[in-house]
């Protein structure tokens, strides 16, 4: 960062060029070192969010619904069911229902002389054409997820049609729950200083303390954990921003993983990127 007297401005480092490195990856959650401009890393993040396609349910028939819950209602609360189902095999919809772009299910429930609890593991599929040799027995991602109950002598009986979609559209859609990236910070004390490329910050400082645990391990200091809290300012700690290195956070909520997302977006980018192009020549 650059600061003037009358304002202070993001300075760009004299290269940019884009560098992507995984940094940590589970079920629940990915992150990624990325070195590149703000500009290019929330083009990734807005694509993530609104460009990358999954399936879900999208639209509903009602047969029989005696319940309380009104028919939007229960249309609105199904259309969120993650499914465990690969989009990659899917083709967006048209105007013909067919076994490459279209997922069906059906629910049916009724309640006898006591309340029912109906979750997302009673919707049966129903394959269409092919789809059981093709892609196997599609499920909710999460069986226990409640939908509504009924009381005494209550019934419903749907069916769920599920297509592939964006987010930009409809956010039942969007594979991630949150996507978000931040500046690495930079520590120094005196002629000392740790960044991502050394994290190794011995200081002659008796009690270094963080809330976060950034100093636990003075020989590989916890960068990433750092929120800029400043209670280790009081000891003399200097802390900077860095403008080239970004920590970019994945928490996907559907079938894709973290990595997979991250390969789709990118791979949206590069067509985008071609359709440009080509409108310039």
């Amino acid at each position: 960062m650059e600061v003037t007297k009358d304002i202070i401005h993001l300075k760009e480092s004299d290269s940019h060029q884009f560098s992507l490195k995984l940094y940590s990856h589970d079920n629940n959650k990915t992150q990624f070192l990325m070195e590149s401009s703000p500009a290019i890393i929330n083009t990734i993040r807005r694509i993530i969010l609104d460009e990358t396609p999954t399936m879900a349910p999208d639209t509903m028939v009602v047969h029989q619904n005696t319940s309380v819950m009104h028919d939007e209602v229960l249309a609105q609360r199904i259309g969120l069911i993650p499914l465990a189902v690969d989009p990659r095999q899917f083709d967006f919809p048209d105007d013909q229902i067919n076994e490459q772009n279209t997922i069906v299910f059906t629910l049916h429930a009724k309640a006898g002389d006591k309340p029912l609890n109906v979750y997302s593991g009673d919707l049966q599929y129903t394959p269409i054409g092919n789809q059981l040799e093709r892609i196997g027995n599609v499920r909710p991602l999460e069986e226990k997820i409640l939908l509504l109950k009924l009381g005494a002598q209550q019934e419903i009986k749907l069916e769920i049609y599920c297509h592939k979609g964006i987010g930009k559209v409809h956010s039942k859609w969007s594979p991630v729950s949150v996507c978000f990236y931040n500046m690495l910070p930079i520590f120094k004390y005196g002629e000392t200083k740790a960044d991502w490329n050394n994290r190794q910050f011995k200081v002659p400082l008796q009690q270094l303390s963080c809330p976060m645990g950034v100093y636990d391990d003075l020989e590989e200091i916890k960068i990433d954990k750092c929120t800029l809290c400043r209670s280790c300012l009081d000891t003399g700690v200097q802390i900077m921003l860095d403008d080239q290195h970004y920590l970019f956070t994945i928490e996907p909520v559907g079938y894709l993983n973290g990595l997979q997302i991250m390969q789709e977006a990118l791979n949206v980018l590069k067509i985008k990127a071609h359709l440009v192009v080509d409108g310039l020549m």
